[in-house]
């Protein structure tokens, strides 16, 4: 009993450690107020991803959901919001649903890899400031730099697309669904913001790193990425996806500057590691191995 409640309490202590870092915008402010260089180049980043992702969001929302609605004869809002994708659309057998839902998730990971771009660049460039060692990434011509980022994206979103089928499953669970789908989607989103950090280090260019954190740090975790997840939730789909899209680079910084050791928490968590990714590795293991061989070359360091 007694080692139970001191892992509730040490858990809760890492989830709300969690959510205090998710919210520590102060320490990304100060060091671009001390910096106006780092301040400048964060700026541009910003402007950046702002202008690139707006268009991106704009041409989706406005014009291929539309004419996927039309296509389909379904309302725009049950195509492009997986939280109205019931388990009645299932047992009905409404296979151009499932087809839409897949479709536009797709769309949206795609739309997303520029944002995952700036966010990487303005992780280094924080990373570099607070003089934190940096992996750096091997030289590459600009054809394999483009294969290494969309195979490695589209393995990624393979891993972590299955978190996000099962939140879809777990939101129809009667009176705990909404919870269940939040707290998935926060672990989703905690990988995407802690990612950008992660590849910038030699242990955690692997995808298998990046996986193993959440499921034995998932409290910390849950905890950094619940606020963002609610409010992507709470908000209307359009709004919440464009808020996510603007601000995922400032959730980056928040990730380099909450780099933590968790030993200090007293307590590892190997024996209650959450497996919530084991589909999607072996989903993405398997892709990964029947991807063009070049391309297998190149993402074979990073997905092990």
């Amino acid at each position: 009993m007694n080692h139970l409640k001191q892992a509730v309490h040490e858990n809760a202590l890492r989830f709300f450690t969690g959510m205090k870092d998710c919210l520590a915008v102060q320490h990304v402010i100060a060091p671009l107020g001390d910096n106006y260089r780092l301040s400048a180049r964060i700026s541009a980043l910003m402007a950046l991803n702002a202008a690139v992702y707006t268009s991106c969001f704009i041409i989706l929302h406005w014009l291929i959901v539309p004419i996927l609605s039309s296509f389909l004869a379904m309302p725009e809002t049950i195509i492009e919001d997986e939280r109205r994708f019931t388990l009645h659309i299932v047992t009905g057998h409404k296979l151009l649903r499932i087809t839409a839902l897949i479709v536009i998730a797709n769309l949206k990971a795609l739309i997303l890899i520029p944002v995952y771009q700036v966010s990487s660049a303005a992780s280094l460039a924080f990373r570099t400031e607070l003089q934190l060692d940096t992996n750096e990434q091997p030289p590459r011509s600009w054809t394999d730099r483009i294969i290494y980022t969309v195979s490695q994206s589209m393995v990624q979103f393979i891993v972590t697309f299955s978190l996000f089928l099962i939140a879809v499953v777990a939101s129809w669970v009667p009176v705990l669904g909404h919870l269940f789908f939040c707290c998935l989607i926060a672990w989703r989103m905690s990988f995407f913001f802690h990612s950008t950090n992660w590849d910038l280090t030699e242990a955690g260019v692997k995808l298998a790193f990046k996986t193993r954190q959440i499921e034995t740090q998932w409290a910390y975790y849950l905890g950094f990425g619940i606020i963002p997840s609610l409010l992507v939730y709470i908000l209307p789909t359009e709004i919440g996806d464009l808020m996510f899209g603007l601000l995922h680079p400032l959730f980056c910084l928040l990730a380099v500057t909450a780099a933590r050791d968790f030993s200090a928490f007293g307590v590892t968590c190997s024996d209650t590691a959450l497996p919530v990714f084991a589909p999607g590795k072996a989903a993405g293991e398997l892709v990964a191995a029947h991807l063009p061989r070049r391309a297998r070359q190149l993402v074979s360091a990073a997905v092990g």
